[in-house]
């Protein structure tokens, strides 16, 4: 089995699409920090649309409510 640089912590198949969530390892400085550091990012269509600044998800902790997983 090949080794990968992350985890998948959950992955949903849906019938037109997916939905993953990944643990990347820290300090890997290949991979992209910030979603506007991935040119192939969905990311950059929604800050074009005016969904989202530049800057969303760039530096600072992401803090998520604490009922959500508990659906």
């Amino acid at each position: 089995m090949a080794k990968h640089l992350f985890t998948i912590d959950a992955f949903v198949l849906l019938p037109d699409h997916l939905h993953c969530l990944w643990t990347l390892p820290d300090g890997d400085h290949r991979l992209a920090t910030a979603p506007k550091d991935w040119e192939y990012s969905s990311f950059h269509r929604y800050v074009r649309d005016g969904m989202y600044d530049l800057e969303w998800g760039a530096g600072g902790d992401i803090t998520l409510d604490e009922t959500i997983g508990r659906e």
